[in-house]
């Protein structure tokens, strides 16, 4: 007894499927849309953290300091690099302060 091959009408019609799918494809919408607006969340971030955009037009941009705390200021700066900073121990958060 012979057996019947029953999937050539199937593979048939899922080529035939395929193609209609593919030829479709080309009819899609392309990401124009997204490609517009690539980058403008970060662009808007950037622009969201300054301060004043303005500030180097300015023609006063002097910044008065007492002698006294300028000079402790420089050498607090310069001992933070003699010694590394203490490593906090993560599992003792709070404790002992």
């Amino acid at each position: 007894m012979k057996k019947i091959n029953e999937s050539k009408p199937v593979s048939s019609l899922n080529s035939l499927f395929m193609s209609a799918m593919l030829l479709l494809a080309g009819c899609a919408e392309t990401t124009q849309k997204w490609d517009q607006q690539f980058g403008s969340a970060t662009r808007q971030n950037m622009q969201d953290q300054i301060i004043d955009p303005l500030a180097g037009n300015k023609k006063n941009t002097t910044y008065e300091l007492d002698g006294r705390v300028a000079k402790e200021m420089m050498i607090r700066y310069q001992n933070s690099y003699k010694e590394p900073a203490p490593e906090n121990n993560n599992f003792t958060i709070g404790v002992g302060k």
